[in-house]
C-alpha cells in the first residue's frame, strides 16, 4: 500500500506542474487583466527542445469580458510542455475563453478553457459590474 502511495506522489512531482487552486470567480477576474472569447487564427510554435516550446496563438477577440477592444488580434502565449503547465495544444480556428497575464501569457491554471461557454452569466455580468 505504502508503496503505491509513494508511486503516486512521486508520479505528480515529476510532471512538474502544480496549480493551486482557483480564487472565487469574481476574484479571479478582478485579478485578470485580460479576459475575452476568441477564435485562433494562426498558430506559431518554437520548439526549445524535444520536450518543451512556446506556442503564439494569434486570435481574433470576438467577446470581451475584460482588457482588451473586441475586433482586435491578440497573440496569446503558452508553454508547449505539460510540465511547464502549458496549454494543450490549440488547433487553428478552435473558439477559447482566455484569461491572460499583463505580459500575453496563460496556462492551464488560469480559467482559459476550451469550453467558451464556462461561468459565462457570470463573467457578463463581473464585465458590467463598476
Amino acid at each position: 500500500m505504502l508503496s503505491v502511495i509513494l508511486f503516486f506522489v512521486f508520479i505528480s512531482t515529476a510532471a512538474g506542474c502544480s496549480c493551486t487552486s482557483r480564487p472565487p470567480l469574481d476574484r479571479d477576474f478582478a485579478q485578470t487583466p485580460i479576459i475575452f472569447i476568441g477564435r485562433v487564427t494562426t498558430v506559431n510554435v518554437n520548439q526549445q527542445s524535444q520536450f518543451s516550446g512556446i506556442a503564439d496563438y494569434t486570435m481574433i477577440v470576438e467577446e470581451v469580458f475584460k482588457g482588451i477592444i473586441s475586433d482586435s488580434r491578440i497573440v496569446v502565449h503558452s508553454s508547449t510542455a505539460g510540465t511547464n503547465c502549458g496549454l494543450a495544444e490549440i488547433a487553428v480556428g478552435a473558439r477559447w475563453q482566455m484569461w491572460v497575464y499583463k505580459d500575453g501569457w496563460t496556462d492551464m491554471c488560469t480559467r482559459s478553457t476550451h469550453n467558451s461557454d464556462e461561468n459565462r452569466a457570470e463573467l457578463e455580468k463581473l464585465a458590467k459590474s463598476p
